[in-house]
């Protein structure tokens, strides 16, 4: 019987360890030190259709100290990132007095890939981005 509640206890400690919906199912890295680095497009998806060509160029780097840089080909922007409370998404908010904030939401966090989802203006654009 021992056995038996020990496997099942077992079961839901790891099964509740799984934060994102792609992954992973498991890391012993922080959320913070998965996301600091500089990140590339491997993949994107605009609505589901890919479009990885168009930005191929693009760059993203999340910087240990909450600051943050994206370089898209013409111009560089800056700004600040933050985990949301329930850190299932990260918040980029830009440094060229508009206001503008960015929220990703998390679909896959390894330490050399991240899975972004962003809605902006009635679209869905997916990151699949790996280190540079």
């Amino acid at each position: 019987m021992r056995y038996i509640i020990s496997l099942i206890l077992i079961v839901v400690i790891l099964t509740s360890c799984k934060k994102y919906p792609e992954g992973p199912f498991i890391s012993f890295r922080s959320r913070d030190t998965r996301v600091v680095n500089s990140w590339g497009v491997e993949k994107a998806l605009v609505n589901n259709v890919e479009n990885t060509p168009i930005y191929s160029k693009y760059t993203y780097d999340f910087n240990q100290d909450a600051t943050y840089s994206e370089f898209n080909g013409f111009l560089p922007l800056t700004g600040n990132w933050a985990f949301t409370a329930d850190e299932d998404s990260i918040i980029v908010k830009y440094n060229n007095n508009t206001q503008i904030l960015h929220r990703f939401k998390i679909l896959k966090l390894k330490n050399s890939s991240i899975w972004l989802l962003e809605t902006r203006n009635s679209s869905s654009y997916e990151w699949h981005l790996k280190t540079n």
